[in-house]
Parts: C-alpha cells; structure tokens; sequence
C-alpha cells in the first residue's frame, strides 16, 4: 500500500539545538514517529489525502515525551495514501515555552531586511566595541524595565559591557539624582528628561562603592544665555564626602547649543560620580561611562520620548538634538513609534529617519513594529516598513508573533488591561526576548 508522508510539521516546536522538528519515521505497519517537538506538550496529528488537504484530526491530544518525541500506531489507510502533519497544542504551553515557539517561526513573519545592519556586525567580527541605541516611544520608557532589560541582558550575555549611558547605569549601580527634571520635548530628543539644575543641586551619578570599572567620563550638556558653571566631582573611594573635582564646565553661551565633554583617567576607576552647580542654570542633557580597557563590547543607550510622536521629536532644536547624535554617533538604532498612521506620520517619519542617517551617516537602523492592541494598529506598522523598505533600513514585525491582542496578549498576561494599549513587564519583556532572537547579535 502507498502511503503519503508529509514533510510538513507546522507549528512545532524547534529545539535551542536549532534542529527542525520532524516526522523522523513512517513504517509501512502505520507507525509514525515524530522528533524534535517541545517535551510535555500535547500534539495534534492531521491527515489529508492531498498535501493541501482539506486536513482533518487523526488523533488528538498525543504526549510528548520529556525527550521531545512520540510513537503513533494505527495509521495505516485503508482507501488509499494519506499525508500527515503534527500540530502542537500551544494554548497549553508556559509562557517561557510559548515564546521560544514563536521565536522559532520569526522568518515567517512580515520582517524585512534581517542582518541589514552590516556596518554594527563588521565592528563585533573585528571586536570592536558597538554603541547601541534604543529610541523613539514604545520599546523605551522611564526606566530600566522590559524590552530594556531584555535586550540589554541578551546582548551582555554575548558580549561584556564597555560603557553605557545615564539610563542604563543601574546595570553598574546607579542612584538616584536630586535636582529638577524639565520637559523633554523642546530641548533636547536624547534623553527622557534632562536635568536642570540650579542653586545647590547635585546628583549623584554612580554611587560610591558601586565598583564599576570605568576610565571615560562624558557628559552632555547645554550652552545657554543663562548659563553658569558646574563641577563634576569623583569618589574612588567606598563613602560619602571625599570627592573631588574632576573639571568644572562653564555653560554661558549667547547661542544655545549642546556640547560633549569627555574626562579621561590614566588609570580605571570604581569609584562614585556626582554633579554639582556652582552658579547659574546648568542643564544635563546625558552622561555616561566608559571601560576603554574592554574591546569587543557594546555600549548600551536610550534616547525616550514617552507618549510623543514623531512631530514632537522634529519639533526639537537641532543644535541640540544632532550634536549629542553625532558625538555619540551610535553604531546600531532600534527605533520605534506608537502613534496612528495620520498624513503627518506619513510625512514626518522619513524626515526624521534621514535625520539619523544624515547626522551619523554609517548607522545602522531596524524600525520596530508595534505590538498588537486592542484597536487595529496594521496600518501604523504597515508605514514603518514601507519607509524600511524605501529607506534601506531593516524593519522587525512585532505584531506577527504575538498572533492576537484578544486570545493571546491579554489571557497570557502582556497587556496591563483587556482594553489597554501598554505591555504589561511580562509583555515587554516578550518583545524584546522576539527583537533580540530576530537580531541575532
């Protein structure tokens, strides 16, 4: 008797090995064995008399071994050949198991232009450090929390850290800072917020005793009509009260324009970091620390602009925008944008993108696709990689893998509410867990 055996086995799973899974074996006596698949899960074999069906259950509710494996008997036909599948069950999977499924089924999505980001792998190959930089609103937020640390913990477990900037700093052990926190929108796109300090403000940085290894310290900041003069003062030591200065910068200027300064140490520091001001309004855009002593490492930043569009991110001086873009000139950009896809999106979007390119001409882009909600947001990613695509950019699909904002995103805890539009941390951290699979550094 003929039997058809179909090579197919959608929607199983792929072991961290990187072997496919498989129907492994079909006798003639009718048993089949299927290889590969997620241990404990439950399967679904499907049989068709063609290969494009109409497929129907043969048997359901099949136990995976704890090998990944399982024996069925039985199948022989008796009406002639027959092609079979294997369907895993994935309402039943944990969460952990649910997203390693649909990172093994990321080449399936709507992506375009994996591994565009050519100029970031050729300085890993040569083990160089990479400056990489999460911006835009949706994958950054206030703090150090979801697609932030996954990525972050991702790529640190590849690769050691060689500095990061101010948001960051809680992976080397940052406090909190005193002193004001402006608005963001008019001044500056790279951080958050900045810092505005004025009368006896200081923050502290790094704390003491923190024992972060660093020998580079930059700080970004503003040059203003009523500006002043503030210091930079170091601990190496492991309490409070001993610092010194490290440099004072004077901050007056007629035309109001962003400056880098760097602060560099013959030996490697571990000690604390605070900023003080001395007279006048001194504003902070960023800060940052670096090991220059460690090669073939990334440089971890964000440039966040929570619940704002991209008209909001032009609307930003560029005398203060471009220049901390182009001192830091970041290797690799991870851009993303919540916000519907108006005529002003379609028409601001490929402006700021060219800002990018035209302020640090060698960066590598990936656009970022927006997760599922609960409104229909295709049109907003559909944008995103139409400007890839046209752009020469590389556009990740954040809304295929998560399949549905209904059955999937809120019954597995992604989302904070049924009807709410922001991840939950789980959810966060299960974009970032597809990004960081799909980018493969």
């Amino acid at each position: 008797m003929k039997l058809g055996l179909s090579a197919l086995a959608l929607g199983v799973w792929v072991t961290a090995l990187g072997q496919s899974p498989a129907i492994s074996s079909f006798s003639q006596n009718g048993e089949l064995v299927c290889t590969n698949l997620m241990p404990g899960s439950v399967a679904t074999v499907l049989e068709a008399p063609t290969v494009t069906g109409p497929w129907t259950t043969n048997a359901a509710a099949v136990s995976v071994t704890s090998n990944g494996t399982f024996q069925l008997s039985g199948l022989v036909s008796q009406t002639g050949s027959k092609f079979y599948r294997v369907l895993v069950n994935e309402t039943n999977l944990s969460n952990d198991a649910w997203r390693a499924l649909q990172a093994s089924r990321l080449e399936d999505n709507q992506n375009y232009g994996r591994f565009l980001w050519t100029n970031t792998m050729a300085k890993i190959a040569s083990g160089q450090n990479v400056k990489i930089l999460l911006a835009g609103t949706g994958l950054v937020d206030m703090t150090p929390i979801g697609v932030f640390d996954q990525v972050a913990f991702s790529l640190t477990n590849k690769f050691p850290i060689a500095g990061c900037m101010t948001t960051f700093l809680s992976w080397w052990g940052v406090v909190s800072t005193s002193g004001t926190l402006g608005s963001h929108l008019k001044d500056t796109n790279w951080f958050t917020y900045y810092g505005v300090m004025d009368a006896t403000d200081d923050w502290v940085i790094i704390r003491p005793g923190a024992q972060v290894p660093w020998n580079v310290l930059e700080v970004d900041y503003l040059e203003q009509p009523n500006g002043g003069l503030f210091a930079v003062l170091t601990n190496v030591v492991t309490t409070y009260g001993t610092y010194g200065p490290a440099f004072t910068i004077n901050t007056f200027n007629s035309v109001r324009s962003a400056k880098t300064f760097y602060w560099t140490n013959t030996m490697t520091l571990a000690g604390g970091i605070k900023v003080t001001n001395q007279t006048g309004t001194n504003v902070v855009l960023n800060y940052g620390i670096y090991n220059t002593n460690i090669t073939g490492g990334v440089i971890l930043g964000k440039q966040a602009m929570p619940d704002s569009y991209v008209k909001n991110m032009l609307a930003v001086n560029s005398n203060t925008a471009a220049q901390v873009y182009a001192t830091w000139s970041p290797d690799l950009i991870l851009f993303q944008t919540v916000e519907p896809p108006t005529p002003v999106l379609t028409t601001n979007l490929p402006t700021w993108l060219k800002f990018y390119t035209n302020v640090v001409p060698n960066v590598d882009v990936v656009l970022c696709g927006e997760y599922p909600i609960y409104a229909d947001n295709s049109g907003l990613n559909d944008c995103l990689r139409t400007n890839a695509i046209a752009l020469g950019m590389s556009y990740f699909d954040g809304y295929s893998p998560f399949q549905s904002f209904t059955n999937v995103c809120y019954p597995r805890g992604f989302l904070r509410a049924l009807n709410d539009v922001h991840y939950s941390a789980e959810g966060m951290m299960t974009y970032g867990y597809f990004l960081s699979s799909w980018l493969s550094l």
